[in-house]
This record gives structure tokens, C-alpha cells and sequence, in this order.
């Protein structure tokens, strides 16, 4: 879990810090214990990047950085370390960490700005795509539903074939939204591919921040799981922290938009009917 002590944009740092970064990250414990002299000659750079790296970070200088690194080790040790104990306790505790690091993560880390531009963006589109496969597709069919609910124009499908015969009717005026833990799957590809050759408006909610040097995404939401959960089949933390994005997603609107609730309200209401229609 070393890669979240910090966060930090490689474009505000020289390379020199960069390779401090790396350091500590790599030995957290050695940059906490040791003078900055003595981690200058480690380091093989200067005093003074090091000092100048603090200050880059957000911090007032070199102890106060070191004090993150420990709170920030201490804390993901306490509450995000698995084991690989067979017994039922340790079974239930590692899920635990990977769907609370997941969301916490994912909450803290999310791209406000992103996330608010596709939501503007949902509502005033005429009709809403969202796919997925795996695991993935629970996410869409949660959004789907909701936004059903609500009466939005939107249909979700995990099928690729059916949606490579829609996607050739998706206009301007529509939304393609992608749900995809590493959108490296030769499905997910093929879409992005296609939609773009199409030229069509789209979203991806994903993992793997690379894609979005890779393809033209005018909405590009990312999503934090552990990294254990990374190299597991089926994933774990994945399905959970992208249904979460769908019900914030979802809750903005209504937020936006309080009317919204009537909708649901009346919904519910005829469910609650049809499950008393035995009763009477």
C-alpha cells in the first residue's frame, strides 16, 4: 500500500524530487528514521531538494513530512494489511479491507470536477448507454434502474454484440458510459475503438488511470482498489467502489433536481401496492 503515503503530480516535481519520491515510498521506514543530511547522502541529492520537495508536497518542511509518513504508514498498516490465513476470521477481515480501502480511497481521491462534468452532462442528454462486462455490469444495471426510475431514456448491456449493433445509433445527443475495472479486456477495447472512430460522447469509470493518455474520453472517472485486489478472479473491492460511483452519480441528480423524488416516491408506492394485492 505504499504508493497512497503520498499524493503528489509528477509535473510539479523535478526529476531529482522525483527520485526522493520514489525512495520513500519504496522505504518509508528509513526516510522517518533518518537526519535529512543522512537522507541526502542516501538519496544522493542535495539538502536543499529535499527541503524544496516538502514544500512542493504541502508540508512546512522536512519533520512535517516525516510525520505524515508515519501517520500515513501507521494508519494503512492498522487498517488496510490482509493475511493469508485459511481460517474464517481472517476470510472475512480481508474483504473488509478491501471493500472499506476501496471506498475510502476512492472517496477521497475522486476527481470532483470530472465527476460533476458527467453529470451535467447526463442530464441533458436524450438517451444514456452504459455498458459493462463481469463484474462491471452490476454497476451499470444499478445506474440503469435508477435512472429508469426517474425517467431517463437509458438501457445498459454487458452483450457486445447488441451493443455494437446500438452504438451505430448513438448520436451527438447521447451518452456512452463505460463502466470498466482495467478497460483492457479486448470487449471494453473494441467499444472505446469504435466510439471513437464514431465520434461519440463517452464516459469511463475505471481503475487504470493510463487509459486516459491513451483514448479521447470527455469524461474520465477513476476509482481506487487495493492492490492485492488487482490480481484477483473474480475482483472483489471493484464491484462495490463502481456501484458506489453509480449511486453518487445517481444521488447528485436528485440533488440537482429535487422533483426528481416524486418519481421514486410514486414507484414505490405502486410496489407497495402490488405487494399487497394477496393481503386483501
Amino acid at each position: 500500500m505504499a504508493n497512497k503515503l503520498l499524493n503528489f503530480k509528477v509535473d510539479n516535481l523535478t526529476d531529482a524530487e522525483l527520485s526522493v519520491v520514489n525512495k520513500i515510498i519504496e522505504n518509508p521506514e528509513f526516510f522517518i528514521s533518518r537526519t535529512i543530511t543522512e537522507l541526502a547522502k542516501e538519496y544522493y541529492v542535495s539538502e536543499s531538494t529535499i527541503t524544496r520537495l516538502a514544500k512542493h508536497l504541502g508540508f512546512q518542511n522536512i519533520k512535517k513530512l516525516q510525520m505524515h509518513i508515519y501517520n500515513r504508514a501507521h494508519f494503512l498498516n492498522q487498517n488496510y494489511e490482509t493475511n493469508d490465513s485459511l481460517n474464517l476470521k481472517s476470510i472475512a477481515n480481508n474483504m473488509r479491507v478491501y471493500y472499506s480501502y476501496s471506498i475510502h480511497e476512492t472517496v477521497d481521491n475522486i476527481d470532483l470536477n470530472a465527476l460533476d462534468g458527467l453529470i451535467n452532462d447526463l442530464i441533458i442528454k436524450k438517451r444514456i448507454f452504459i455498458f459493462g462486462i463481469g463484474s462491471s455490469y452490476l454497476a451499470c444495471r444499478v445506474l440503469n434502474s435508477n435512472l429508469n426510475l426517474i425517467g431517463y431514456t437509458s438501457f445498459s448491456t454487458e452483450d457486445i454484440h447488441a451493443l455494437m449493433v446500438m452504438i451505430q445509433n448513438i448520436t451527438p445527443d447521447d451518452l456512452l458510459i463505460i463502466f470498466s475495472r482495467s478497460g483492457r479486456t479486448k470487449e471494453v477495447q473494441n467499444v472505446i475503438a469504435l466510439a471513437e472512430k464514431l465520434n461519440l460522447v463517452m464516459a469511463i469509470i475505471t481503475s487504470n488511470h493510463d487509459l486516459k493518455q491513451q483514448y479521447s474520453f470527455k469524461h474520465f472517472i477513476s476509482f481506487e482498489i487495493h492492490s492485492e485486489d488487482k490480481q484477483r478472479f473474480p475482483a472483489v473491492s471493484s464491484k462495490i467502489v463502481q456501484m458506489l460511483v453509480a449511486d453518487i452519480i445517481f444521488n447528485s441528480i436528485l440533488k440537482i433536481n429535487p422533483r426528481l423524488n416524486a418519481k421514486i416516491l410514486a414507484a414505490n408506492d405502486l410496489t407497495e401496492q402490488w405487494n399487497n394485492i394477496d393481503k386483501k
